[in-house]
């Protein structure tokens, strides 16, 4: 995914996270907001639990996301995952 990809022209980059969490829960995808920078969610999320359990919704996307965070895409059955960070070393680790 490429953050562009969910940007207007013009479009200021902070609501990127938005518009994407709303593409990725239309396509069928759970999503949780993180703190930037972190993997820990933000704290309008009480218990991680409660979002397997109840997924946000995209009528609730402006209460998740309507911050400046990251997001995270919560694994399903299926689905493989690739995790690539450069944080702390040079090349894919």
């Amino acid at each position: 995914m490429n953050i562009y990809d969910y940007l207007e022209q013009g479009e200021i980059i902070d609501k990127a996270c938005h518009i994407a969490a709303k593409d990725l829960i239309a396509a069928g995808h759970h999503v949780i907001p993180l703190d930037k920078g972190e993997k820990k969610p933000t704290s309008n999320i009480k218990r991680v639990a409660d979002n397997v359990q109840h997924p946000i919704k995209l009528q609730n996307v402006d209460f998740y996301f309507n911050r400046d965070c990251d997001i995270g895409i919560m694994i399903q059955r299926g689905m493989e995952v690739l995790d690539i960070d450069e944080k702390n070393s040079t090349g894919i680790t």
